[in-house]
């Protein structure tokens, strides 16, 4: 059998996927500070509209369910999360929602695979300081192949083309990007549209994101606040939803690459006589766990790189084996930066269970807690590079004076960080025990937390350290002038008392005139032990 003739053999999947693109928002100028309740209120008069409740469905999730069934949603939501988690969480001043009013649609051309429609919505969480979160979330709107789902998931994600092919403007192909993506709202009006055709617009925006890190300051680089509101290049849909936060107001900071992160859920259309647990092989598991693009190798990887993949990557806990259970198998895979969960789209039970299955669990807790865990690592980013920023080399080569009251307001901030979003569980609940788990520990988060932490103690460290040697000098230089000031008193004393015996005021002192050679003697020795 040929490679071509096993793709025909891959199941029909519906796809359904969350696209989680954190970033640090910022003043869109230099030397303004950033205020998170101007910034909700500018927000707001956009396209963004607050949204009433943390776990308030979109337009794709509450599709089929009345009014009890949302409130049965949110109660199921509410308490499966700690109530530390909730304090925040639910906390609209540290965390708020906001939905995007007018998109509906989102529609792709992708390569071979041809053009595929998805029901569409967005959501931005701002977390309190200055730390936002875009959600996009797609439902395709048409059972697709394996093969294909491949593709949406590998190329859909990506903000930007990672390289650019081509030999000249007039032949240009964006690598592992879709040829073209728009944006409708419901009326099937565009809200935004990229094509292959704007691939040298962004070659040049590139080149202005260069220019604008390259200039030192603004008098150097005159054009600084006309290049680009923000310090890497977006494509155009992108940039369409994110433009509330480049209009010159406010200006977004990536953290990451092109590759945004997924949260996926893949119902998997049965073929008869073939288990569910048959129906993708290993490398197409494997693919779908990274989110990598379809490919005709058995194995994406070499086998020695894949040994630990079932052990470190999938949550098999109801990953059934012929005859284990009469319960539908359904499989978890989380590499951090793509977490997907696979099931039979003919499970009732659960897996396709709309009202209280896979979906609920999908939508209202698994995708929050995915947000909250790449919220964490954004935020630890943030934090690392303001330390850095903090304590630059100088155009001489020689360190830049430390700030100690900036970074003893950075220690205030990672302490409130810590208390108020930093937890190593986010439910007593055992399963999300451990899927939080995966998460952290592919995302690096306690690696991060303690780098980060140790980094802040180094410097206060050494700020402390500095301090107390100034302060030490400064009281041996004390030292040293009050001695010199005894001395002189001592000195301007025994003058004053010679004055006083030898004759040098109004009154005659008999009775010390025979001791005129002693005192002087005894007054020369003292000088001389002052000095």
């Amino acid at each position: 059998m040929t490679s071509n003739s096993k793709q025909l053999d891959l199941p029909q999947v519906a796809l359904e996927t969350y696209i989680i693109l954190p970033f640090q928002i910022a003043p869109g100028k230099a030397g303004q500070a950033f205020t998170a309740d101007k910034f909700r209120a500018h927000l707001q008069g956009s396209a963004w509209k607050k949204a009433d409740n943390i776990h308030d469905p979109d337009d794709i999730a509450k599709q089929g369910l009345d009014d009890a069934a949302l409130k049965r949603i949110r109660y199921q939501a509410y308490n499966y999360f700690h109530p530390f988690v909730r304090s925040f969480w639910y906390d609209s001043n540290l965390v708020q929602r906001f939905r995007h009013q007018k998109l509906s649609t989102l529609r792709t051309e992708i390569g071979t695979v041809g053009s595929i429609s998805f029901d569409a919505a967005a959501d931005l969480y701002h977390f309190m300081p200055d730390i936002g979160v875009l959600v996009l979330h797609l439902k395709a709107q048409q059972t697709l192949p394996l093969a294909h789902a491949q593709e949406c998931l590998d190329r859909l994600r990506r903000i930007y083309p990672p390289y650019i092919a081509g030999t000249n403007d007039s032949c240009l192909e964006a690598g592992h990007f879709p040829a073209s993506v728009e944006l409708l709202d419901a009326q099937g009006k565009s809200l935004g549209h990229y094509t292959n055709e704007q691939l040298g617009v962004l070659i040049r925006n590139a080149q202005a994101c260069e220019e604008k890190q390259s200039c030192a300051n603004e008098k150097e680089c005159p054009d600084h606040q006309l290049l680009l509101t923000h310090s890497h290049i977006l494509a155009a849909h992108w940039a369409e939803l994110l433009k509330p936060l480049g209009d010159g107001e406010y200006q977004i900071q990536q953290l990451g690459d092109d590759r945004a992160a997924l949260v996926s859920k893949i119902d998997l259309q049965p073929i008869p006589g073939i288990p569910t647990n048959k129906l993708v092989d290993r490398g197409n598991m494997i693919r779908l766990c990274f989110a990598d693009a379809r490919g005709n190798d058995r194995l994406p990887y070499a086998q020695r790189y894949l040994a630990q993949f079932e052990e470190r990557f999938c949550y098999d806990r109801f990953w059934y084996l012929d005859g284990e259970s009469d319960d539908a198998p359904s499989r978890i895979m989380n590499s951090g930066y793509a977490f997907t969960w696979l099931g039979a789209a003919n499970d009732s039970r659960y897996f396709a269970d709309n009202f209280a299955g896979a979906p609920v669990a999908f939508r209202h807790i698994y995708v929050p807690m995915a947000i909250i865990a790449h919220f964490q690592k954004a935020a630890l980013l943030v934090a690392s590079r303001r330390l850095a920023d903090l304590s630059p080399y100088g155009s001489n080569g020689i360190p830049a004076k430390l700030n100690s009251e900036e970074f003893q307001a950075m220690e205030a901030n990672f302490i409130a960080f810590t208390q108020t979003y930093w937890f190593n569980e986010i439910t007593p609940q055992e399963q999300g025990i451990e899927l939080f788990d995966m998460w952290r520990r592919e995302l690096r988060l306690p690696a991060l937390y303690q780098e980060h932490r140790q980094e802040l103690q180094d410097i206060v460290a050494f700020i402390n350290g500095r301090e107390e040697a100034l302060q030490s000098e400064a009281a041996n230089e004390l030292n040293h002038y009050a001695l010199r000031f005894a001395m002189a008193a001592l000195i301007v004393a025994y003058i004053s008392m010679l004055a006083g015996v030898m004759g040098m005021n109004s009154f005659e002192i008999d009775f010390l005139s025979g001791f005129d050679v002693e005192i002087k003697a005894l007054g020369l020795i003292a000088f001389a032990v002052l000095l």
